[in-house]
């Protein structure tokens, strides 16, 4: 059963189309225009960017960012379920009356005990620790994915407004009446932000924020209705 949605939902977000017909307010300050960027690497321009994923050889957008989310999810369980079996499976092992760790220091000692059963076992602490490893490194990844469709923001966007902040609190950048992002050196004197003011306000931004019922509405409407 688990290897059916792992796979069923491997597919779901690889065939997935990441373009929808959904157009947003462009974003003058991240400079996107109708919340779009044009992928190479997809052929297409896609809305609601949030990263290209070379797994499913396709971007994450709005149109398969709940599929994507699903993937993540399958994933995780599948890897972390195959971990605490193989866990399970060594813990019987070294407890077993013939072959277990007693029965093999009590023959070899304690040192050759521990390493015999290790170098048995090898291929099994080994999944123990992939699987871990990779549970480990994608429940952030996934966290992160579910925060996004809850605060209707994307990965992209969420790096673009950091960078933008940094390059304020640089002197690179500066806010222009809370409504442009301008070179430095064009800016005009009397118009420039306290910066810290202007990266902190920068930080709280989000213009397609609406609340978090309405952002899963939307977010779900974007993955099965293509709209």
């Amino acid at each position: 059963m688990l290897y059916m949605w792992q796979v069923s939902s491997y597919l779901w977000a690889f065939l997935a189309k990441s373009h929808t017909k959904k157009e947003f307010e462009s974003d003058t300050i991240l400079n996107l225009p109708k919340r779009q960027k044009q992928r190479k690497a997809c052929s297409h321009t896609v809305t609601k960017f949030d990263h290209h994923c070379i797994w499913i050889s396709n971007c994450v957008a709005g149109g398969n960012q709940i599929q994507f989310i699903f993937f993540l999810l399958s994933t995780i369980i599948i890897n972390s379920t195959h971990g605490v079996l193989c866990a399970r499976f060594l813990i019987k092992a070294y407890s077993a009356p013939l072959v277990g760790y007693g029965s093999v220091q009590k023959a070899f000692g304690l040192k050759k005990g521990l390493k015999i059963l290790f170098n048995s076992f090898t291929p099994v602490f080994a999944q123990v620790f992939m699987f871990a490893i990779i549970s480990l490194a994608l429940v952030p990844f996934c966290i992160g994915q579910i925060l996004n469709v809850l605060q209707n923001k994307t990965t992209f966007e969420r790096l673009k407004n950091q960078r933008l902040c940094l390059e304020i609190l640089e002197g690179k950048k500066v806010l222009v009446d809370y409504k442009e992002i301008k070179d430095s050196k064009d800016a005009i004197d009397g118009t420039m932000i306290e910066k810290v003011a202007a990266a902190k306000w920068l930080q709280k931004r989000n213009i397609y924020d609406q609340c978090k019922a309405k952002n899963i509405k939307e977010a779900l409407e974007m993955a099965f209705t293509r709209k």
